[in-house]
């Protein structure tokens, strides 16, 4: 009897497990924050979904919002309803930190699948609070920020990327979908496979682990690629690389039109949310992106030797993909930094000194090992934007000219970018730098243990002067061509703690508006280009390539030598413009260079 007792118990388990709902979470942007929609501390927000999309869930019901905040809130509450001067459903939450959180509904609102309803929230706090993703749609931004409630994706100059938020739908039945949120544009070397991109969001029931999807180029045929294994769980999205080993394409750019087949070899159940369209450019090269440092260090820092020695190790071992600024801000004796300068940086550091940020994404110690290994990892992503930089004194020699030249590769939707500019100097002199490595008691440290407690070796990439760190507004236009050079010009005044104005260097920072993260970097020495005769081959032998005069120059080569634009068109070697080229050697003794002018 007992033993019968435990299997019908089993059986009525497995049934209930069995006819447990499904659910998945339907929204219009991604997982990822990429700003706030305004200053405001207080706001109503949502997002409508329509009744041709409802009708997909039809029988189902939302009983849990997923909010997305940029700050911590004070009060937080999620409704449903067909009005928004009414709502029919609410919940609450007694306080929320940034990032998601999911708040349940006092009732379950049931969809109907005839006519469509808004998901939204009412919150408060005192940072700006209202977060949202980089993807636009017309249902994704309603908002009343204190005048009412506006459609802020489809309203006024500037279109609103959407809310960061979610409804959580559930029912005995969901469809199987994956959402194309975007194609994204790629970039790809002329002779290699083309990668194409997406960012797919899970609106499934179950995790996604393989994606098949359907593509032409140019208008060519359609073919079909299939994911690697991945992992995409309900709620979140991911970027999905595919790859055509057989394209071939031509330098240039192409039009890539894509849509989702399949998921987990299953028909994809939603037809209206899978197709993007993108483009692929195809460079004689691809440029990777140039590792962006500030630290934050001091004099009167004993293990600031740490990051002196991590910077030294990399301008050493990587000079054109290392940029670096010594942030002096732990001085009671020392070239202190700008102070708003100083404070931005310290802003963007978790920790004590020394600390530093990379392309103010994370903090990372200085040292040596850890800059190299980032920079290893970088290096392998494709940049939206190219940039080089070059610069010299003004006539009077009170400032310093400074032009940086921005190639767009990538083409992201809704992407804002502006410029930043920093001077640094090295061989500062006349301060005693604390070194706590002396006599090995903390390991060794590029020979710093076999150094006194104080010691005055000059001072290298110290910060001097700024103009627009945090970016200058209008500095990148918001439309452009790939491959065409944006050139931006200013003036940055010398600051008299400038020691030897030989001994400058002018940094571009190309900043992603929407982050505040840096995209990519460059430096030149005052005087000098960035781009001068970097090498894209391995050849150490190759001769040395510069333009004098608009004119190329080649040193001591014997063979023919070519000059093309960075999308791959040849121009002829002799009244150049300013700009990015390759040079290409085809004598006996073969070589690539890229360099600007």
């Amino acid at each position: 009897m007992k033993r019968l007792s435990l299997i019908l118990m089993a059986v009525l388990m497995s049934v209930t497990v069995a006819l447990a709902d499904q659910y998945c979470f339907f929204g219009y942007g991604t997982t990822t924050q990429t700003g706030v929609l305004t200053e405001n501390t207080s706001a109503k927000c949502a997002i409508y979904i329509p009744a041709e999309v409802a009708s997909r869930y039809k029988g189902c019901y939302i009983n849990k919002v997923r909010v997305g905040l940029a700050s911590r809130s004070t009060t937080l509450k999620v409704f449903i309803t067909k009005d928004l001067n009414s709502y029919d459903v609410t919940g609450t939450s007694d306080e929320a930190y940034s990032g998601t959180t999911d708040v349940q509904t006092t009732e379950k609102f049931q969809i109907s699948g005839e006519e469509g309803f808004y998901v939204g929230y009412e919150v408060t706090g005192t940072a700006p609070i209202v977060a949202v993703s980089n993807v636009y749609n017309d249902n994704g931004c309603w908002a009343d920020l204190g005048d009412g409630w506006k459609n802020y994706a489809t309203e006024g100059e500037t279109k609103s990327p959407v809310l960061c938020l979610d409804a959580r739908i559930s029912g005995a039945k969901v469809p199987l979908d994956a959402c194309l949120i975007s194609a994204n544009s790629t970039v790809s070397a002329v002779g290699e496979p083309a990668t194409l991109s997406a960012t797919v969001k899970n609106q499934c029931y179950t995790k996604i682990t393989k994606l098949s999807v359907a593509y032409s180029i140019d208008g060519g045929e359609e073919k079909t690629a299939e994911s690697g294994k991945i992992n995409i769980l309900t709620g979140k999205d991911a970027v999905v690389t595919f790859s055509d080993p057989e394209a071939n394409l031509a330098l240039g750019v192409h039009d890539v039109k894509m849509r989702i087949l399949q998921v987990n070899g299953k028909d994809d159940e939603v037809a209206d949310n899978n197709s993007g369209e993108s483009l692929i450019n195809v460079l004689q090269f691809v440029p990777g992106k140039r590792l962006f440092v500030e630290e934050q260090t001091g004099v009167d820092c004993g293990f600031c030797p740490r990051g002196i020695v991590g910077f030294q190790y990399m301008s050493e071992n990587y000079p054109s993909q290392f940029v670096g600024v010594a942030v002096h801000c732990y001085d009671g004796n020392g070239p202190l930094a700008p102070s708003d300068y100083a404070e931005f940086v310290k802003g963007l550091i978790n920790g004590g000194f020394p600390g530093s940020t990379v392309m103010r994404q994370n903090s990372s110690q200085p040292s040596a090992d850890n800059l190299e290994a980032i920079l290893k990892n970088l290096s392998k992503i494709t940049p939206e934007m190219h940039i080089d930089v070059e610069s010299k004194l003004s006539a009077d020699e009170k400032s310093v000219d400074v032009t940086a030249m921005v190639t767009p590769l990538i083409k992201k939707a809704g992407a804002r970018y502006k410029l930043g500019f920093i001077l640094t100097e090295d061989n500062v002199t006349g301060y005693s730098q604390a070194n706590n490595f002396s006599g090995g008691s903390y390991g060794e440290m590029g020979g710093w243990e076999n150094k006194g407690g104080w010691v005055s070796d000059p001072l290298q990439h110290v910060a001097r002067a700024t103009l627009g760190y945090d970016g200058i507004e209008g500095s990148i236009p918001t439309e452009f061509n790939l491959n065409e050079v944006i050139n931006y010009s200013v003036q940055i005044p010398i600051p008299s703690t400038v020691q030897n104005k030989k001994n400058l260097n002018a940094i571009a920072i190309l900043i992603d508006s929407l982050t505040g993260y840096v995209d990519n970097a460059a430096e030149a020495h005052v005087g000098a280009n960035s781009a001068d005769c970097i090498e894209t081959t391995e050849n150490a032998a190759s001769p040395v390539v510069r333009i004098q005069n608009g004119n190329l120059v080649v040193d001591g080569y014997n063979g023919n030598v070519k000059v093309y634009t960075l999308d791959g068109t040849q121009v002829a070697p002799t009244s150049l413009s300013h700009g990015i080229y390759v040079v290409k050697g085809e004598g006996a003794q073969q070589f690539v260079k890229r360099i600007a002018y």
